[in-house]
């Protein structure tokens, strides 16, 4: 290139600053510029994602896994100032996630000058949606304006690095928003703000500065600043009361001097302890993030155990899923148990909330489940547990094997021999060398109606032209309704029995029928219950008249090796 060209391109180049000087666009040039991507080979398909972001009085919440694993929130901007601790809060859809945040602060397209990277957790993210914590302070060497902010995550491995501002790795994503850095403060932040919740209040404290008085701002997560309910104090503390159990807060604390007033000081997502919920209670895990085999990530106020030291010999998660879904919505609660001798006994255990009541004896649970494969036994027990859902507590009180490897078929429990003491009801598994693994959702508890359901229909023994059903129930009179398979109840034939099973007759060879089975407690003025069913079976074979055929058309399946599939009959 000649020096003319050369001239010509400097003189550009001074008139362009000029230009933007003069507009007042220096600002600008920061968020005009063209900042490199991170690539990742996996992304946060499989929870690696930032999902809550808190960096002073910003938050962005649940913002899940964006497509490229790249979030652009360019739109929002972030407000900290100079000089002054800027408190962060960083959540994950998975467990040991690193995080790091760099902010461009002389605008020149990249994050790599000094002072740039600004904050890094040294030790891995707990469980999904557990809030990574920290602050970090922009020196008042660097000048007021506004920039780009980058935070990226990752899972595994060790601290992010100043130098990995454009670097990604398997699992992971990045964020990038506008930050503007305002000039320092006269009046000090409160820092180190912490918070220690009962059921009902919560207690906060932070190091106390010049100020004459502070402001607490708070109200359920996820409130605009400046709608929530206030109270002032004159000390580094405050008591707040009349809070609901089991739910996340947000608290925000400022100083106020004279004369001036601090930046606010937040801590976001706090929630307070868990109380017994009274009946009915339900849970479906859609709302929970999925978890893993080291990561339960179950529901909040639900308790986890697992016994033995192989992280893989028995686990259990919330499992989220659109492709394999649950019963009713994308989440279920996955249990699974190794085929390896080695541990045998270990046991995982996920435990409900503490069930108010529950020791009365008067309650009931229903829940839905399928089994993995066919091939497994699909079995795992259920207990009872106190309140802190301590292991020594537990008494496993049924056994449950789960018929059917589709969704649709609803098991009711009658909780009626609970002690003293029981709260909580476990899932348990227990590695016994055989693997298996099987899904629950849509786990519900209500008080036992005057007039229960009979429970566990089961059949007893067919004939060509009969079939006797049998059922488990406490009341002494029962109706029962039989039909070809998919009738519509009130078109079969009815029968009424005073034992806990029924043999219809008059039923035709090979035939598939439904049967529905109702509790009748007339007797005692508490009416009937509702229908149960329906229950499938089907009659044994007979003699086949001639001329007959079988063509092993499509309707007949197909078999294998291991299973020959053969006609019914054959």
């Amino acid at each position: 290139m000649d020096a003319s060209k050369i001239h010509t391109n400097v003189m550009k180049k001074q008139l362009l600053t000029i230009a933007l000087s003069v507009l007042g666009l220096s600002g600008f040039t920061a968020q005009a510029q063209s900042y490199c991507s991170v690539s990742f080979s996996t992304g946060c398909t499989y929870g690696d994602y930032i999902d809550d972001v808190t960096i002073g009085t910003f938050s962005d919440m649940n913002t899940g896994c964006s497509s490229g694993s790249y979030y652009d929130g360019t739109s929002d901007t972030i407000e900290i100032s100079l000089a002054d601790p800027v408190a962060v809060s960083l959540t994950s859809g998975y467990s040991s996630q690193y995080y790091g945040i760099w902010i461009d602060l002389n605008s020149d397209g990249d994050f790599n000058d000094t002072g740039e990277f600004v904050w890094s957790n040294s030790t891995s993210s707990g469980t999904a949606g557990t809030a990574t914590t920290g602050s970090f302070t922009i020196p008042s060497t660097f000048s007021t304006g506004t920039y780009r902010l980058r935070i990226i995550d990752h899972f595994g491995g060790s601290q992010m690095l100043a130098s990995e501002s454009c670097t990604g790795t398997s699992y992971g994503e990045y964020h990038d928003y506008t930050v503007k850095v305002n000039p320092a403060s006269s009046c000090g932040t409160p820092l180190n703000l912490s918070a220690v919740t009962t059921q009902t209040t919560a207690g906060l404290n932070w190091d106390a500065t010049t100020a004459n008085y502070y402001v607490v701002e708070y109200d359920t997560s996820g409130f605009t600043l400046g709608t929530g309910d206030t109270v002032w104090v004159y000390t580094d503390t405050a008591y707040i009361t009349g809070l609901m159990a089991n739910t996340a807060y947000d608290f925000y604390v400022k100083g106020v001097c004279t004369g001036a007033t601090s930046n606010v000081a937040s801590i976001t997502g706090v929630y307070t302890q868990c109380a017994a919920y009274a009946t009915p209670y339900s849970q479906n895990f859609d709302n929970t993030l999925s978890g893993g085999s080291t990561n339960p990530s179950l529901p909040q106020c639900w308790e986890y155990y697992k016994s033995g030291s192989n992280t893989y010999s028995t686990y259990q998660y919330t499992y989220s899923s659109t492709w394999s879904p649950g019963n009713s919505g994308s989440g279920s609660l996955y249990l699974n148990a190794s085929s390896s001798s080695s541990y045998l006994g270990d046991t995982s255990a996920s435990m409900t909330p503490v069930i108010q009541g529950l020791d009365s004896a008067t309650k009931m649970m229903e829940f839905y489940g399928r089994a993995g494969s066919s091939s497994y036994d699909g079995e795992f027990f259920l207990a009872y547990a106190n309140a802190n859902g301590d292991a020594s507590s537990m008494r496993i009180f049924d056994t449950i094997q789960l018929a059917s490897t589709t969704w649709g078929a609803k098991y009711t429990v009658y909780l009626d021999n609970a002690q003293t003491g029981d709260a909580r009801i476990a899932f348990v598994m227990v590695c016994d060398g055989a693997y298996d693994y099987m899904y629950l959702d849509d786990i519900s508890f209500a008080d036992i109606p005057p007039c229960p359901e009979p429970i566990s229909l089961t059949l007893n023994g067919t004939t060509q032209t009969s079939a006797t059903i049998g059922w488990t129930s406490s009341s002494s009179a029962f109706n029962i309704e039989v039909g070809p398979m998919g009738f519509t109840q009130g078109t079969g034939t009815s029968y009424t029995s005073t034992t806990n099973s029924y043999t219809a007759t008059g039923l035709t060879q090979n035939t598939y029928y439904d049967a529905y089975v109702m509790a009748n407690c007339t007797s005692t003025g508490d009416g009937t219950s509702n229908w149960v069913g329906p229950f499938t079976f089907k009659t044994e074979c007979g003699s086949f008249t001639s001329p007959y055929s079988e063509d092993f058309g499509y309707s007949d399946g197909s078999g294998s090796s291991s299973n020959p599939d053969l006609p019914d009959c054959w």
